[in-house]
């Protein structure tokens, strides 16, 4: 397969110096001078640098005056400003002189055993816009390219042989560069694109845009990305296509990847509130000693409550000194805030305790034959988990794409997830944080649901009465993929003792353990690795009646099932 390497024909006034020697012999129109007694090298007629058109095949021996010659080297000039439209320079030849190529238009092939030295044979013209490979193979819009002989037909047939233009090189131990990895992540209008590759590599990037009624707009290739990526689209809804591979010197391009960003709809998701959470008084997103100055300086001052649902701190529907209390008790439980690329996220500590698990007597009739024996719990252990269920934008973040059914906000949680996605989810948000979060355990979700060690025996998590904590069937508006109903952003509902929200409802949260019926023995830290059951999920979701939004439900499925209720909670 021939590459086309476009070297710009240059203005002939800058013609090389003459040397002193024309050429020794000629045959089949190809010009040579004897090196040695038994190798030449092409050379070109006299002092007619374009001495050479159309295409030009170099035999690997040539034989003149009845002696033999190996062709083992392509001369100075040789084909300058030649009109060649292509070349194939034989397994022999071990250099290539000094502006060979200079000013042609040509397609290389060199079939050499190992890479042959390379002097200035593609030279610079600053009144161009086109860079020409130089001797220190760095890669400008031009390279050369050295390919292992056993990979040649496998470049030839790779989308890269045709994105750039090469001299390909046969011969050499070359690896190949690492392909890039590409992350998009989409905040209305806001569209982040990340591109890590190999330290020192070039990045090659193309984008293609795709509205949402299927019009096409792709755009052309560049060359060094450096972190920096801008655009234009004409349409209001569109998907953006990133193409990109790497090459570093001395080695083969990358392979090609292609990534896709999620819908990107700025009227939907450009103004969205972040959400309100009890006990951030000041809404700066977080819960801390500077909510608590402003909350008792509302109390000591009579100030103005403007956002009753983040100052009413125990939901009891007025703020008084008990708010403070809670929030106080709160704070001293200990809450730690983490970021992901721009996405903040809360992880709330559970002290260790011990509890009664399984269907207790507030469960009533609902509770289901496998949420028996109750059995008491010990988790010896404090822990932190989720103060909501992993939203849609911190999964963006992470991943850079949004599996999720349910769309309208980017702060509603993530679903249409398996439980295997979810440990692929967490292995990334492991490597970008060094951190070591995972799934809680069934005890632990439980306990945290239950209130830890504030619990109050409600039959939800945080209230008796459904409505007050959970989105589920019986209250979630009728919209949605299916016109079935939908998930809701998190924290709109009530949170529990510990100010957890949406432990009832809104998605089925997936847990560690696998499924297994419960025995009555007492148990310390408890999780079940294998069973002949699927893995659990706990909570509910939109989807589902208030008997499972009850934090005794249980229930379980396969690893790889995924649908538009199934979601998560981190815990660490």
């Amino acid at each position: 397969m021939k590459h086309l390497f476009n070297l710009s024909l240059l203005l002939l006034a800058l013609l090389l110096p003459a040397t002193a020697s024309a050429y020794d012999f000629e045959v089949d129109g190809i010009y040579y001078n004897i090196s040695s007694n038994n190798t030449v090298e092409v050379t070109y007629k006299d002092t007619n640098y374009n001495s050479y058109s159309v295409d030009v095949t170099i035999p690997s021996a040539v034989a003149f005056n009845n002696h033999a010659y190996v062709v083992t080297a392509i001369g100075d000039s040789a084909f300058y400003n030649s009109h060649i439209y292509s070349v194939t320079i034989p397994e022999y030849v071990t250099s290539i002189g000094n502006a060979a190529f200079y000013g042609c238009m040509t397609s290389i092939t060199c079939l050499s055993k190992t890479p042959p030295s390379i002097h200035n044979s593609f030279d610079y013209d600053p009144n161009s816009n086109f860079l020409y490979p130089n001797i220190d193979g760095e890669i400008g819009y031009f390279t050369v390219l050295y390919v292992p002989e056993d990979a040649y037909n496998a470049y030839c047939e790779s989308p890269m042989s045709s994105f750039f233009d090469y001299v390909v090189v046969i011969g050499g131990e070359l690896e190949e560069t690492p392909e890039p990895s590409v992350s998009i992540v989409v905040r209305g209008y806001d569209v982040s694109v990340q591109i890590d590759a190999e330290e020192g590599s070039t990045v090659y990037v193309r984008y293609d845009i795709i509205s949402a009624s299927g019009l096409y707009t792709q755009e052309t290739w560049w060359d060094g990305y450096d972190g920096h990526f801008n655009y234009e689209s004409d349409y209001d809804r569109y998907y953006l296509v990133i193409y990109a591979f790497a090459i570093s010197d001395g080695k083969l391009p990358s392979q090609l990847v292609r990534y896709e960003s999620p819908l990107i709809d700025g009227h939907t998701y450009d103004q969205e509130p972040s959400p309100m959470f009890r006990g951030d008084v000041n809404k700066d997103g977080r819960v801390n000693i500077e909510d608590l100055t402003e909350l008792i300086d509302i109390l000591l001052q009579g100030k103005s409550i403007s956002d009753y649902p983040t100052v009413d701190v125990d939901g009891d529907k007025i703020v008084t000194i008990s708010d403070v209390t809670v929030l106080i008790d709160f704070l001293l439980g200990g809450a730690e805030y983490f970021t992901v690329n721009g996405v903040n996220f809360t992880m709330i500590r559970v002290p260790a305790g011990t509890f009664m698990m399984g269907a207790t007597e507030e469960q009533g009739s609902d509770a289901n034959s496998w949420e028996k024996p109750v059995h008491e719990v010990t988790l010896s252990n404090s822990y932190l988990i989720g103060e909501t269920e992993v939203t849609q934008e911190l999964w963006l973040a992470v991943m850079g794409t949004n599996p999720s059914r349910h769309e309208g906000s980017y702060q509603k949680p993530v679903e249409n997830v398996s439980w295997l996605d979810c440990q692929e989810f967490i292995s990334r948000l492991n490597e970008l944080t060094g951190l070591s979060f995972r799934l809680p355990t069934e005890a632990e979700w439980e306990f945290a649901a239950r209130g830890g060690d504030r619990s109050k025996g409600y039959k939800y998590a945080g209230s008796d009465n459904v409505n007050d904590v959970a989105w589920y069937q019986g209250n979630t508006p009728s919209v949605g993929p299916d016109g079935l109903g939908s998930t809701q952003r998190v924290a709109t509902k009530a949170p529990n003792e510990l100010f957890l929200y949406d432990m009832s409802g809104n998605v089925d949260e997936w847990v560690w353990d696998y499924f297994d019926y419960y025995t009555s023995e007492p148990q310390i830290n408890p999780s079940v690795s294998e069973s002949n059951f699927g893995h659990t999920y706990r909570g509910g979701s939109w989807y589902g009646g208030a008997n499972v939004a009850r934090v005794s439900y249980r229930f379980f499925r396969d690893s790889t099932f995924k649908r538009g209720t199934m979601g998560l909670r981190l815990a660490l």
